[in-house]
């Protein structure tokens, strides 16, 4: 499964996570998207390169620039 195809299911148990919430759960999903935001900023602030070399210590794994940024671009949506 590429990156695109993860970050493509990841949203889509997001989305179903999002359905059955309860209102007990709106603080939590609360951080969470505090946490996405926060992410997405950082992301913003970076250059690419350094986006690259963090990604692949991350994930232990070698991406292409093309992989990274399209996952970025999917999450800033």
């Amino acid at each position: 499964m590429n990156l695109e195809q993860r970050v493509a299911e990841l949203g889509k148990r997001v989305a179903e996570l999002e359905k059955k919430a309860q209102p007990k759960d709106l603080k939590l999903q609360e951080k969470h998207i505090r946490k996405l935001i926060s992410i997405k900023e950082e992301f913003e602030r970076m250059d690419i390169n350094n986006l690259i070399n963090r990604f692949n210590n991350n994930l232990a794994m070698s991406l292409t620039e093309y992989e990274i940024i399209t996952a970025v671009f999917e999450l800033c949506k």
